[in-house]
Parts: structure tokens; sequence; C-alpha cells
């Protein structure tokens, strides 16, 4: 008999409707690379927008 409860305070996945993730990153190009692994993995698409500045950051 499955239980009444849930897993406690945190939402199950199946109850997560959306979710956001911060890298620090010195081109575009490294963020495309490290969100693409992140869309194999989760199977649904991700929108990247640069949060600081015009344009991601030149070192």
């Amino acid at each position: 008999m499955p239980s009444p409860f849930g897993d406690g305070p945190f939402a199950e996945l199946k109850e997560v409707l959306a979710s956001f993730a911060v890298i620090d990153v010195t081109s575009q190009e490294r963020a495309i690379d490290i969100v693409s692994r992140m869309v194999a993995v989760l199977g649904e698409p991700i929108e990247i927008r640069p949060v600081m500045g015009d344009d991601f950051a030149q070192v």
C-alpha cells in the first residue's frame, strides 16, 4: 500500500513546473557547451540568457 505522505517539504519531480540555473562563463560558446549537456540529461529545451551586462564576460 503506498504511503499517503509525500517525500517531505520538497516538491516531487513530477510537481516541478520550472527552474533556473546560473552559470558563470566567459563566452556564449561555453554556455552552449554546458547547456547542451543539461539538455541531454533533462530532455527539455533550455533558454540561455546573459544576466549581467549586455554580453557574456570578456576575460
